[in-house]
């Protein structure tokens, strides 16, 4: 019973036993193309965990915002949602964040509020994670701009 305690300790302050890590995705605004919409499949959600979800016992969404990666003002966005449904639908698509109000002027990173909502049930029915921006006004030279996740996940 103490290697197993001394185990469980050692692998907890490893990191292995639960863990934060980010997934992030690069996307245009404005220069003519359309709001952004997007989506994150169940391997990149859980890939830093495990590649078998049935051995995650949890993961949620932490954190999530959006970025401007070349350092400019993100004041023209007006929203942002990210929920998450799974492929055979038998599961309801579920909120995960939004933006609670359109970014600041010149604010470089805007934070959305999360749910904390478990994604484990969904991701066992191969579900996927969207995402959609809205711009007000729509940048009339394109920019580019990066939406982070921060997931944390346990293995048991």
């Amino acid at each position: 019973m103490a290697r197993f305690a001394l185990a469980l300790i050692l692998l907890t302050g490893c990191g292995l036993v639960s863990k934060d890590f980010e997934i992030d995705q690069d996307f245009q605004a404005g220069g003519g193309v359309p709001p952004f919409t997007g989506s994150f499949d169940s391997t990149k959600l859980t890939g830093q965990l495990s590649a078998d979800v049935s051995k995650i016992s949890s993961i949620t969404l932490k954190e999530a915002r959006i970025e401007a990666t070349d350092g400019k003002d993100l004041s023209f966005v007006s929203g942002a949602t990210i929920s998450i449904s799974a492929s055979n639908n038998i599961l309801p698509t579920a909120l995960l964040a939004k933006l609670a109000a359109p970014a600041p002027a010149g604010a470089t990173s805007v934070e959305l509020a999360v749910t904390g909502r478990e994604l484990k049930p969904y991701l066992q029915a191969n579900g996927s994670v969207s995402a959609g921006i809205d711009y007000n006004p729509t940048p009339v030279t394109a920019r580019t701009l990066k939406l982070v996740l921060t997931l944390h996940g346990s293995l048991f």
